[in-house]
C-alpha cells in the first residue's frame, strides 16, 4: 500500500511541477517514485520506469537540458519493452512507447541523428501492435505520426525553422552564428561562418547603400 500511496504522490507532485514550471517540485516526485521503485516488484516496477522517463520530459520542457531528454528516452524504451502479455501490460507498454518515439523524433529535429528516426519508428511499430483496439485516441496519433516519420525519411525536409536553432536547441550545429546566417541568407547579405560556401566578410561591414547578394541555393 506504502509503494502505491508513493506512485499517486509522485503523479501529483508532476502534475503540479509542470504546471508552476517548478524543478524542486519535479526532483521531489523523481525522487519519490525512485523510493517506489527500489521497494516495488518487476512488474511495477516497468510502470515507475515509464513515470520516471514522463517526469524526466517535463524536466527537459524546463530545463533544456540535454541529459534530461536522453535520460527520458531511455526508461521510455526500457518501459515500452515490458515483457508481461497480460492487456493492462500490453496497453501501458503502448502508452510508454508513444512517448519514447515522440521524444525519440523531438530529439532527431534537434540533433538530426538517423538513429533517433530509426528507433522511434520502431518504436511506434510495436507499440501500435500492443495498443488496445479500443484505445483508439492513442492508435490514430501513434498512426499520424509513424506515417509523418516514414514520409519524412522519404522527402526529408530542408527548411530550417526558428524552433529548431533557438538558443537551447540549437544542438550539433556546425555554426556558432545559426540565427544570424539564417536570417543573412534570408535577406541575400553576406554570412559569417568557417563553412566553404559563406562568404568570409562579416554581414555587420555591408552599409545601407551597398546592394545585397542574389540568395544561393544551398
Amino acid at each position: 500500500m506504502l509503494i502505491v500511496e508513493r506512485a499517486g504522490a509522485a503523479a501529483g507532485l508532476m502534475g503540479l511541477g509542470a504546471s508552476t514550471s517548478s524543478l524542486e517540485i519535479i526532483d521531489k516526485a523523481l525522487e519519490v517514485l525512485q523510493e517506489a521503485e527500489d521497494l516495488c516488484d518487476e512488474g511495477r516496477r516497468i510502470t515507475y520506469l515509464g513515470l520516471r522517463g514522463e517526469i524526466l520530459i517535463r524536466r527537459w520542457q524546463i530545463t533544456r537540458e540535454r541529459p534530461d531528454l536522453d535520460r527520458a528516452i531511455e526508461l521510455l524504451v526500457q518501459a515500452a519493452e515490458d515483457p508481461s502479455d497480460n492487456v493492462h501490460a500490453r496497453s501501458v507498454a503502448a502508452h510508454h512507447g508513444n512517448s519514447a518515439a515522440t521524444a525519440l523524433y523531438r530529439r532527431f529535429r534537434r540533433r538530426r541523428h538517423a538513429e533517433d528516426l530509426r528507433e522511434a519508428e520502431r518504436q511506434l511499430e510495436r507499440a501500435i501492435t500492443r495498443a488496445s483496439a479500443t484505445d483508439t485516441e492513442l492508435l490514430e496519433q501513434m498512426n499520424g505520426l509513424l506515417e509523418h516519420i516514414r514520409d519524412f525519411g522519404v522527402k526529408p525536409e530542408v527548411t530550417l525553422l526558428h524552433t529548431d536553432i533557438t538558443e537551447f536547441d540549437k544542438e550539433d550545429l556546425v555554426s556558432p552564428h545559426a540565427m544570424m546566417n539564417l536570417e543573412a541568407w534570408k535577406a541575400g547579405t553576406a554570412r559569417q561562418s568557417g563553412l566553404s560556401w559563406v562568404h568570409a566578410r562579416d554581414v555587420f561591414e555591408q552599409t545601407e547603400s551597398s546592394e545585397p547578394q542574389t540568395p544561393e541555393v544551398i
